[in-house]
C-alpha cells in the first residue's frame, strides 16, 4: 500500500515537471529564449528520478515535495519576466522624438511628439520625463505625444528621456539635450566699420593698402567685405583690424568710391564709403635702365667722389667708398624728358649718429640747380632739397617727419618729375610701396636733364650704394605717335595640332602638366603692319599691349612670365594650327608678368621694330609662350582679348613713339 502511495506522488511530481517542460516549449514558441541551463537542470531531475531508489524517500518527504512545486510555481510565473527582459534587451527596441534633436531650442508649451517600435509589436506605453522629474506616460504607443509647459523650468539646457514599457520591463532609455528660451534674446547690435586709409579725397595711384577697424558691441567680427565702385564685396584680410591691397591700374583715372563693411554673424554693419582720385599714368615708356651687371660705369659721368662697382654675391652694384667731407655725384651721360618716373634702390651708412645723406634727383650742369630727394640728415627725415651749385647754397623745400631712415639698409626711391612738379616717396625693399607720395614739391624750374646719385655736401664719414635704376617716360594717349592694332592673332594648341583657332580668344599655357608629363601647351600668334612708318625713323619706344581678362579661379596664373618671341617665317591668321605655325628666334625679345588684376599686359618691343622699319628683319609678328615649367594637375591659363571680340577698345594693340623722322 505504501509502495503504490509513493509511486503515485513520484508520478503526480512527473506530472509537473512534464507540464512545466510544455510551458516553457510554449514559451519559446511564442518568441522567448528560455535558458537551456534550466531546461538541463529539468532533464536531470526527471532522469534521477527514474534511476535513483532513493528519490523515492525523498519524494515522500511533503517538505521536499512543496519545496519542487513552489519552485516550479516560481519558475512558472516568474519565467515570463525573465524571459521578457531578455528578450527586450537580445532585439532592438526603438524610441524616438521626431520634431526635436541635440540642441535645438524650445518654449511656451511645446508638443513633444516621436514613435516607438518592438519588433514583437509588445508596447504597453511609451514614457518620457524632463531631468531628474518623474516619469510620466506619454499619449499614444507606437505613435505618441506629451505637451510640456517649458514655463516651469529655468532657461537653459534641459534633458528629454524616453523608454518602452512592455507590460513587464522598460527598454533602455534614449536622451537628448534641449535649450530652453522663453525669455526673449537680446537684440543683435550691429557691428561697426571705419576705414583710416586712405582718406576722403586722396589721390593715389598704383597698389595701395586700405586699412581700418571694425568692432562689435556684443559679440565678434567674424569677416570683413571691401567693394571697389559697384563691383561685388570681397574680403579682406584681418578682422577688427584689416587691410584689402587693391591695384588702382584696374581702374580708369578719375574718382573712384571705397566701400566697406564687417559682419558679426547675424547682421552687417551700416556701410561706410569714402571718394578717392586714381592717377595713375597712361603710357610709362621706359627710356633708360641700368642695374650695373656688366661691371661698369659706363652709363655715367663721374662728376665728384670717388665711384667704383662692388659685388655682392652674383650681383653688382654702383658703389662710392667711405670718405670725410667729399660730396659724391655720379650724373647719367642721357638727357632725359621733363615728365619721368625714376626708380631706384639706395643703401647709406654712416659711422656716426647720423644717418648717411643717401641722394637720388636731376642734375644740370656744374652751374646749375639740382633738385634731389636726401633720405637721412635733419633727425633722419625724407625731404626734398635745391642745391644751387654755382654759389654752394642749400634750400629744403618739403621735409616729411615721419618718414625716417637707417643705415645699412637698402631702400626703394621712387620719384616722379611732372609738369616741373615733383613727387616722391621711399620704403624698404621688401615692403608693399606705399599708396601715397610722401613728400612734394610745385614749380621745380629748371630741373636739369641728367639723372643724379650721390651723397650730399657735408657727409661725413659715410658709404653709398645704388642699383636697379630705371627712368620711365610719362606720356598721355594722344602723344603716341603711332598706334596699330594686329593684321593676324591666333591661338594654336598642341592638343588640337591641326585644327585652326582664328576666332577664339588668345590664350597661353604651359606644356607641362601632372608629374612633369608634356603635351599641353597653348601659345598665342600675333602679327602687325607698321609699314608706314617711313624707313630710317628713330624708334623711341614700342610697345604691343593684350588685355588680360580672365583665368580660371583654381589655375590662376599671375606672376608667372609670358616669353615673346619674334617669328622668322610667314603664317596667315585662318590657316595656322599647331603643325603648321612658323619658325620663331632661339632667344625671346622680351617677357612680360601676368599682373594679379585683369588689365594691359605690355612688351617691349622697341628693337624688334626699328629692325623691321630699318629693314634690318623681317616683320612675322611674335609668338607669346608659357616657358616656365608647371609640373601640377591643372595648369594656369592666361586669356587676352583677340581682335575678333567686339568690342575694338580691348583689342590688341601696338603703339611707337618716334624720335624724328628721316629728312627727304
Amino acid at each position: 500500500m505504501k509502495n503504490k502511495i509513493k509511486n503515485r506522488e513520484v508520478l503526480q511530481v512527473k506530472k509537473k515537471l512534464k507540464e512545466f517542460k510544455s510551458r516553457l516549449k510554449d514559451l519559446k514558441d511564442a518568441g522567448f529564449n528560455p535558458l537551456p541551463k534550466v531546461l538541463d537542470e529539468i532533464n536531470i531531475l526527471e532522469g534521477d528520478l527514474q534511476k535513483s531508489s532513493i528519490f523515492y524517500r525523498l519524494w515522500n518527504s511533503k517538505k521536499i515535495i512543496v519545496f519542487i512545486i513552489f519552485c516550479i510555481v516560481g519558475i512558472y510565473f516568474i519565467g515570463g519576466n525573465i524571459f521578457s527582459s531578455i528578450f527586450l534587451n537580445e532585439n532592438i527596441s526603438i524610441v524616438e522624438i521626431s520634431n526635436l534633436k541635440n540642441g535645438d531650442y524650445v518654449k511656451d508649451n511645446f508638443m513633444i511628439a516621436g514613435s516607438a517600435n518592438n519588433p514583437n509589436g509588445v508596447i504597453s506605453n511609451v514614457h518620457i520625463r524632463i531631468d531628474n522629474d518623474s516619469w510620466v506616460i506619454a499619449n499614444g504607443t507606437t505613435n505618441w505625444t506629451y505637451e510640456w509647459n517649458t514655463t516651469q523650468v529655468s532657461d537653459g539646457v534641459h534633458t528629454i528621456s524616453t523608454r518602452i514599457f512592455n507590460g513587464n520591463v522598460y527598454s533602455e532609455e534614449e536622451t537628448i539635450l534641449v535649450i530652453v528660451q522663453n525669455t526673449p534674446a537680446l537684440e543683435n547690435k550691429k557691428p561697426l566699420i571705419e576705414i583710416s586709409y586712405p582718406n576722403e579725397g586722396t589721390n593715389i595711384s598704383g597698389s595701395i593698402k586700405i586699412i581700418g577697424n571694425a568692432s562689435d558691441e556684443d559679440g565678434d567680427i567674424q569677416k570683413v567685405e571691401i567693394r571697389i565702385d559697384g563691383g561685388s564685396w570681397d574680403i579682406a584680410e584681418g578682422k577688427t583690424t584689416w587691410q584689402y591691397i587693391w591695384n588702382t591700374t584696374s581702374v580708369t583715372n578719375g574718382n573712384h568710391m571705397i566701400s566697406a563693411r564687417s559682419y558679426d554673424g547675424q547682421e552687417y554693419s551700416m556701410v561706410t564709403e569714402l571718394s578717392i582720385n586714381v592717377y595713375n599714368p597712361s603710357n610709362i615708356i621706359p627710356i633708360f635702365t641700368d642695374n650695373f651687371q656688366d661691371g661698369t660705369l659706363n652709363k655715367w659721368n663721374i662728376i665728384q667722389g670717388i665711384w667704383d662697382i662692388e659685388s655682392e654675391g652674383y650681383n653688382y652694384v654702383a658703389h662710392s667708398p667711405m670718405s670725410i667731407g667729399l660730396v659724391r655725384r655720379l650724373v647719367s651721360k642721357i638727357t632725359i624728358p621733363d615728365n619721368v618716373i625714376i626708380t631706384t634702390k639706395a643703401k647709406g651708412n654712416n659711422i656716426l649718429l647720423e644717418t648717411a645723406e643717401i641722394a637720388v634727383g636731376f642734375y644740370a650742369n656744374e652751374n646749375g640747380s639740382c633738385y634731389f630727394i636726401n633720405l637721412g640728415a635733419d633727425g633722419d627725415a625724407l625731404h626734398i632739397d635745391r642745391w644751387e651749385v654755382g654759389n654752394q647754397t642749400n634750400e629744403k623745400l618739403d621735409v616729411n617727419d615721419n618718414v625716417l631712415s637707417e643705415n645699412d639698409i637698402w631702400y626703394n626711391v621712387k620719384i616722379m618729375l611732372e609738369n616741373n612738379n615733383i613727387y616722391a616717396k621711399r620704403w624698404e625693399v621688401g615692403d608693399t610701396e606705399p599708396a601715397n607720395w610722401q613728400v612734394f614739391y610745385y614749380g621745380a624750374s629748371p630741373f636739369g636733364h641728367h639723372l643724379l646719385l650721390g651723397g650730399m655736401p657735408g657727409s661725413l664719414v659715410e658709404e653709398f650704394w645704388f642699383d636697379n635704376i630705371a627712368v620711365e617716360s610719362i606720356k598721355s594717349d594722344d602723344s603716341i605717335d603711332y598706334t596699330f592694332n594686329p593684321t593676324d592673332d591666333a591661338l594654336v594648341k598642341i592638343d588640337g595640332p591641326d585644327i585652326n583657332y582664328a576666332s577664339s580668344d588668345l590664350q597661353v599655357r604651359n606644356k607641362y602638366g601632372k608629374d612633369g608629363s608634356s603635351g599641353f601647351n597653348w601659345d598665342s600668334l600675333i602679327k602687325f603692319n607698321v609699314s608706314s612708318i617711313p624707313s630710317g625713323t628713330s624708334i623711341l619706344s614700342a610697345n604691343l599691349r593684350i588685355y588680360f581678362y580672365v583665368h580660371y579661379t583654381e589655375r590662376n596664373p599671375a606672376g608667372r612670365d609670358l616669353n615673346l618671341y619674334r617669328a622668322t617665317s610667314e603664317w596667315e591668321e585662318k590657316i595656322v594650327t599647331w603643325n603648321t605655325q612658323p619658325s620663331y628666334t632661339s632667344q625671346p625679345t622680351t617677357y612680360s608678368s601676368v599682373p594679379t588684376s585683369f588689365r594691359w599686359m605690355t612688351w617691349d618691343v622697341t628693337g624688334d621694330i626699328q629692325d623691321f622699319v630699318d629693314g634690318v628683319k623681317t616683320n612675322h609678328g611674335w609668338k607669346i609662350t608659357d616657358e616656365n615649367y608647371f609640373g601640377e594637375h591643372g595648369i594656369p591659363e592666361a586669356v587676352f582679348y583677340s581682335k575678333e571680340y567686339e568690342n575694338t577698345n580691348y583689342w590688341p594693340k601696338l603703339e611707337i613713339n618716334i624720335g624724328s623722322e628721316p629728312i627727304n
